[in-house]
């Protein structure tokens, strides 16, 4: 049973196994693309952690402090751990949309937690491959490897991810009190707690060069402190270093442990969580009169609240969003030394304009806003309700264009404004940085929910599975990045000593505006027919 369990739950989670309402099967054009769209992500995240222990192994071997290298693998691997797999814990094992048919099933709880939890550790062991094979192929290659010490990095490699899950297991346990209905403010709680463990990673992460220049002056105190800090990671990388047994049973300990603990907890309680009935926030009515809106706005009000109802939602699909907000906050309070830093990277390209760079961030940001490319799989098993009201079917995809261009284009509006209020010398310049990226933005609006047309998942049991995991969200997101890319590679190589930049952008613009109304009409026609057939 478990082992079922274990299959049903893993092809949930799992992207384009549904990719239309019927289940039909895939093309083969379509299944190599989806290969070769995650073997570029997977290659390009090894990549960036290749880069990083790169920069570490040397400096920390010659400084007598090898333990340290697998002591920062172990931190990045647990870090990426549970960033990766909290928000799918809390949405998985307590939010799950199956849990009252599976407890009405002849199925003990505990078997439905051991399923879900091992569906967890996957994807942990996943995601800390995607650290693990640079890092061991960096120290194997450096000439510092022994036989024995690979066999306790294969060994604390499989260990490894308990830590990580037991924490993530009790943040989600927590984050699904936290969303419990008696508790005001719940989203927005929850959201804070997520954009700020996502910012404190991405900071640590930015400024490793700093961290390297102290650890060279202060190697001895630093890894002294580190040790003392981060026991664990202390005894996984002694363990490596110096091929210890003994600190690899000390590691061993401190994974098993609270993994065996957190499991025991949540088994004894698992019925209670899963059956709890927090009830809902009181609110005392008050006589007010109600504005009669349109259809269209009427939809786009139902397509907001379902999504800032979300958390898991607004942080997976408005991240460009988040970003472009805190970056113009940033700019405003530390506007010098963010200057100087642009400055720095201008001096390495002086060909290209400060108002190009500007717009260009911002359209950048607006690649990890992935929307619209979920909304309709979002309707889950209500869609019909969107189909049968009277409403025209173009009405409704329409909607979920103005959903994401509210979510999306307005926070990038704000900080184009601020940077423009900062860099922009001219009307044209204002122009360039305002107006710009919007085009862009349009884009991928409406191409979001071209693409969900065409790649629709509706069997999923939280939304999180969507919007991290639906083949369109992932199209959509790195089809821009692709698009973005391509077009930059295209000026830097061929075409920079034939045309200005300003004018390449804004034959790009019209590119973006043309693609965005092509689409529009795909939408009004064929797409509106295919949404109705859903």
């Amino acid at each position: 049973m478990i082992f079922t369990l274990y299959k049903l739950n893993l092809q949930a989670l799992l992207p384009g196994r549904s990719w239309a309402r019927g289940g039909r099967k895939p093309g083969k054009v379509k299944i190599i693309l989806l290969a070769a769209l995650y073997i570029y992500v997977v290659a390009a995240l090894m990549f960036t952690f290749g880069v990083l222990f790169n920069v570490l192994l040397e400096p920390l071997y010659a400084l007598g402090v090898g333990w340290m290298y697998f002591a920062l693998f172990a931190a990045s691997s647990f870090a990426l751990g549970v960033l990766g797999t909290v928000f799918i814990a809390a949405a998985h094992l307590f939010g799950a949309k199956d849990n009252e048919m599976l407890l009405a099933m002849p199925i003990k709880p505990v078997h439905i937690l051991v399923s879900r939890v091992a569906v967890l550790l996957t994807f942990e062991y996943g995601s800390s491959l995607l650290v693990c094979l640079p890092a061991v192929f960096l120290w194997l290659r450096s000439g510092h490897g022994s036989a024995g010490g690979m066999a306790l990095f294969v060994f604390g490699f499989l260990l490894l991810p308990l830590l990580a899950i037991s924490v993530s297991l009790l943040l989600a346990w927590l984050l699904s009190v936290f969303g419990g209905g008696k508790t005001r403010g719940k989203n927005i709680l929850t959201l804070v707690l997520s954009v700020g463990f996502l910012f404190a990673y991405l900071y640590g992460y930015s400024n490793i060069q700093r961290y390297l220049g102290e650890l060279v002056t202060r190697g001895e105190e630093i890894a002294e402190a580190f040790r003392k800090a981060a026991p664990p990671f202390y005894a996984f990388g002694a363990a490596v270093a110096g091929a210890d047994i003994g600190q690899a049973a000390v590691f061993a300990l401190w994974a098993i442990v609270p993994f065996g603990a957190v499991c025991a907890l949540l088994s004894a309680r698992y019925l209670k969580i899963l059956t709890a009935n927090r009830g809902s926030v009181k609110v005392k009515y008050r006589e007010k009169k109600t504005r009669a809106s349109g259809a269209a706005a009427a939809l786009v009000k139902k397509e907001f609240a379902h999504y800032w109802n979300c958390p898991a939602v607004v942080l997976n699909t408005s991240l460009g969003s988040i970003f472009a907000l805190a970056g113009a906050a940033a700019l405003i309070v530390k506007r010098t030394d963010i200057l100087a830093y642009i400055g720095q990277i201008l001096a390495a390209a002086p060909w290209v304009p400060l108002p190009a760079l500007a717009a260009f961030a911002v359209m950048t940001l607006g690649t990890v806003n992935s929307l619209s490319a979920s909304l309709i799989s979002l309707e889950g098993k209500h869609l019909w309700i969107t189909q049968c009201a009277p409403v025209p079917p173009q009405t409704v995809l329409l909607s979920k264009v103005c959903v994401h261009m509210l979510v999306s284009s307005f926070p990038c509006l704000a900080a184009s404004i601020v940077v423009s209020a900062v860099i922009a010398d001219s009307a044209a310049e204002w122009l360039t940085i305002l107006v710009i990226p919007q085009t862009f933005l349009a884009l991928i609006a409406f191409g979001g929910v071209a693409l969900n047309l065409a790649f629709p998942r509706f069997d999923w049991i939280s939304e999180t599975h969507v919007v991290k995991r639906s083949v369109s969200a992932i199209l959509s997101m790195y089809g821009s990045i692709a698009l973005l890319a391509g077009l930059a590679l295209l000026y830097a190589f061929p075409l920079r000593s034939a045309l200005p930049l300003e004018v390449y952008m804004w034959l790009c613009a019209a590119l973006f505006t043309a693609g965005a109304i092509a689409v529009f009409a795909y939408l009004q026609k064929g797409g509106a027919a295919k949404f109705e057939k859903m």
